[in-house]
C-alpha cells in the first residue's frame, strides 16, 4: 500500500477515535444531569473546569453507591420514627435561636 493510503487510514481512524470519544463524554454528562438533577447544574456554575467538576460528582456517586443504602420498611419506618420522638426532648422541637443583633 502507498504511505498517502495509510496516511488516510491513520487519519479516519483518528476522526473516528475522536467523535466516539465525544459521544461517550456527552452521554456521561447527560447521566450525571439525570442522576444529581440542580446539583450538577451548582457544581457546574462553582467550577472552571467542567471535567473536573463532572468527576467530582462521579466521585460522589461512587461514594454513596458504595454505602448500599436501601429504603426502610414500613414498620422500621414507624418504628424508627416513633424511638426518636420518645427519646428527643420536648424543648429541641420548640426551641428557636434568637435572631442576632447587629452590633452597632
Amino acid at each position: 500500500m502507498d504511505a498517502w493510503v495509510w496516511g488516510v487510514l491513520i487519519v479516519g481512524a483518528l476522526g473516528v477515535a475522536i467523535v466516539i470519544w465525544l459521544l461517550v463524554r456527552q452521554a456521561r454528562s447527560r447521566q450525571l444531569q439525570r442522576d444529581f438533577g440542580s446539583e450538577y447544574d451548582r457544581t457546574m456554575a462553582r467550577s472552571d473546569d467542567r471535567s473536573l467538576a463532572e468527576s467530582d460528582l462521579r466521585e460522589r456517586r461512587d461514594r454513596v453507591e458504595a454505602l448500599h443504602l436501601r429504603p426502610l420498611s414500613r414498620s422500621d419506618h414507624d418504628r424508627f420514627s416513633s424511638n426518636g420522638r420518645r427519646c428527643r426532648p420536648s424543648s429541641w422541637t420548640h426551641r428557636r435561636r434568637p435572631s442576632p443583633t447587629p452590633t452597632d
